[in-house]
């Protein structure tokens, strides 16, 4: 059984990393997690407001988990810098892929690029780091 991380935010653009998992593999081929990162407890004034935070990513997540109904799939909310949480949590989880978005601002080589970040720290790891494509009005 493939392991399989998509590390996921909280905008639309995740649903784009959701499909291509969809369309990459069987649900009986892979276990898909699906993670988001967020800032530490020291970064928040309030401790109701980390605690927001976390159930709204939280529930995020669990929307996003719908979407793959058919998959064997858990969710997971790292605390830190992006990048570096994911390479950790991959690395300390046994991950054989990641499937993951960039945004549009940030090209592959940008300096402070998450998918970049991964991208040189995870060798490990067979990645598909997908473009944004901008998306088109219809009139």
């Amino acid at each position: 059984m493939k392991k399989v991380l998509l590390p996921v935010d909280i905008s639309d653009r995740a649903l784009k990393s959701l499909e291509r998992a969809k369309f990459e593999f069987d649900p009986s081929e892979v276990e898909i997690t699906l993670v988001t990162v967020m800032n530490s407890p020291m970064h928040y004034k309030y401790d109701h407001e980390f605690a927001h935070e976390l159930h709204r990513r939280q529930k995020k997540l669990e929307s996003y988990q719908k979407i793959l109904d058919n998959y064997e799939v858990t969710t997971s909310v790292l605390c830190g810098k992006p990048g570096v949480s994911i390479v950790r949590f991959a690395k300390q989880n046994h991950f054989d892929c990641i499937i993951m978005t960039r945004s549009k601002k940030e090209s592959a080589e940008a300096h402070g690029s998450v998918s970049a970040y991964v991208a040189k720290k995870a060798p490990f790891l067979e990645l598909m780091i997908l473009n944004e494509e901008s998306q088109r009005r219809s009139a």
